[in-house]
């Protein structure tokens, strides 16, 4: 997006009467004969009206440069010398930091690259209807520029166009125009409103990213492409809607997605709390939630199998995360930077775990490989500086490249017994612990993160649920449980309780009382369990009990 210091350099320091593009000749120590040859035949052709060096093209002028030093009001003459002006060239206003307001007059069919880049001074540009194109960075970094017009004949907007102009507030983009470039807009942080017509046919990759005031944006239905990172770091976004007759996207509740809504590609980074991504979803895309540091927590269904690269990178404010058991692929860096989830399971049928996919995790503390003999990316766990235990339920993972590129000071490694590719009393020189043979209970507490050895009494997240009514109802302990317990529920003619009762070893107790002193099981009818595991107990209100209390106990 900026300019190289040596380009900078040669075009601020260039004589007065020679145009840019002589500095487009200097390409090498050998090639110097040349290079003055090159340069005179330019000088010949360069010409001075007022303080614009312009060339002449035989039938109309293209002016190369302005100076520096200019302030104030700037009009391009509609001609010199009788010819019109048809194109402003590359550089030819580039870094005229002192001008405050340019008029472009009718005629001008092209603004070439950078050639008002930097100009933080510009306030106000006026467009003509002849305009065709506006060249990659052709305004980047006009900081100023509080609004524009952009005519509708306009047909070509490149890449970085309009890139750091920080003022910009509102922009329509003309029906004209097919592909808007790569960085067209980004980093424009007070562009609220962004007006998207039928005939665009492109969003370039991170076109809108670092919009961090724009609140919603429409899809137009000739859209069929969108880059990467198109709206990331919009941190007000909170709604992406797609014209239904479009053929490749939609949209839902805010949230971009394919046409079938089989996979997600990016939901919108105002978006806060806790956020349910819809059944049928297979496909989290890269960087689907990246930037998202507002959303506590997200809810993965059943059926998602890949989660892309950086796909939740600098979720910072995301503080649980549970995988689905249909995962088979975690993306390169896909959960970078989310500092506040402490644990994590990853699921049996995950083959692979991209390169830095955990990476500066800042708070997670312990992790639970289920799958059997995964290939572990790229140091997956760099700067994870507080993760003291991981656990394996299968074969040692293939982790040639290491866990993280400095060791992990209270890491421990935890292994069945008979499980290979682990050795002891260090592997891969952190310390070993044996788990013995496993047991039901000792499965579960690895499949949640954690320790083999807790007590199943314990509370380990204060909802005053214990480990081992998790255990029995089938509950993620490191979900508050406190207000989805099973709850009675009550008829004209009876109380129920329906509760999980498949966990073998476990037995299930349900209780009646009027007085919540006196417990019993009379009058407490209980069914017998159906294709899911569940039960009901059910209590008559024609009598004195009124309340209902389950027991659990192994």
């Amino acid at each position: 997006m900026n300019e190289p210091d040596h380009l900078r350099t040669e075009i601020s320091s260039k004589p007065a009467n020679f145009g840019s593009r002589v500095h487009d000749c200097r390409k090498s120590v050998e090639a110097r004969t040349l290079a003055v040859l090159c340069c005179f035949v330019t000088s010949a052709s360069a010409d001075q009206f007022g303080d614009f060096t312009y060339t002449d093209n035989g039938t109309s002028i293209t002016i190369t440069d302005y100076p520096e030093s200019a302030v104030g009001i700037v009009n391009i003459p509609e001609s010199i010398a009788g010819k019109p002006v048809t194109q402003i060239a590359r550089n030819a206003f580039y870094w005229c930091g002192g001008i405050s307001a340019v008029t472009i007059p009718s005629g001008v069919t092209g603004i070439g690259d950078y050639a008002f880049y930097g100009c933080m001074g510009l306030a106000n540009v006026s467009l003509p209807s002849t305009l065709s194109s506006i060249g990659s960075s052709a305004f980047g970094r006009c900081s100023t520029l509080s609004s524009v017009t952009l005519p509708s004949g306009l047909s070509s907007i490149g890449n970085s166009a309009f890139s750091g102009c920080s003022d910009l507030s509102t922009i329509a983009i003309p029906p004209g125009v097919a592909i808007l470039g790569e960085r067209a807009f980004s980093n424009c942080s007070n562009l609220a409103a962004v007006t998207l017509q039928s005939g665009l046919t492109g969003i370039g990759t991170d076109a809108f990213s670092g919009c961090i005031d724009l609140s919603e944006i429409e899809i137009p239905s000739s859209v069929i492409a969108i880059g990467e990172n198109a709206f990331a770091r919009c941190d007000s976004l909170v709604s992406i809607s797609v014209d239904v007759a479009n053929p490749v996207f939609s949209s839902s509740n805010g949230v971009l997605f394919n046409k079938s809504r089989t996979v997600l590609i990016r939901c919108p980074g105002g978006f806060s709390g806790t956020h349910a991504i819809q059944p049928g979803v297979t496909v989290i895309e890269d960087h689907a939630f990246s930037g998202c540091t507002k959303l506590t927590g997200v809810v993965i269904p059943a059926g998602v199998t890949t989660i892309g690269e950086n796909a939740f990178s600098g979720c910072r404010s995301l503080n649980g995360l549970t995988l689905p058991d249909s995962l088979v692929l975690i993306g390169d860096e896909a959960f970078y930077g989310c500092i506040e989830f402490n644990s994590v399971t990853i699921p049996v049928s995950v083959t692979h775990l991209g390169d830095y996919a955990f990476t500066a995790c800042d708070g997670l503390e312990s992790v639970s490989i289920l799958s059997n003999a995964p290939s572990f990316g790229w140091i997956a766990f760099r700067d994870c500086f507080k993760l003291s235990r991981m656990a394996f339920a299968g074969n040692a993972p293939t982790v040639d490249t290491g866990l993280a590129k400095e060791k992990l000071p209270d890491l421990k490694i935890y292994y069945f017994n008979g499980k290979t590719g682990f050795t002891s009393p260090t592997w891969f020189g952190y310390p070993t612990v044996n788990m013995g043979n496993g047991n039901p209970t000792a499965d579960w507490l690895v499949s949640k993160a954690l320790p083999f050895d807790a007590n199943l009494s314990d509370d380990t997240n204060g909802d005053g649920v214990s480990l081992l009514m998790a255990y029995a109802l089938n509950l993620d302990p490191n979900t508050n449980f406190s207000g989805s317990m099973p709850q009675p529920v009550f008829t004209a003619g009876e109380m129920s309780l329906s509760f999980y009762a498949g966990t073998a070893g476990v037995t299930y107790t349900v209780t009646a009382s009027g007085d919540m002193v006196n417990w019993s099981t009379n009058g407490v009818t209980v069914s017998g369990p159906d294709a899911n595991q569940i039960r009901t107990a059910t209590v008559a209100r024609t009598g004195p009990l009124r309340f209902m209390r389950l027991a659990v106990s192994r």
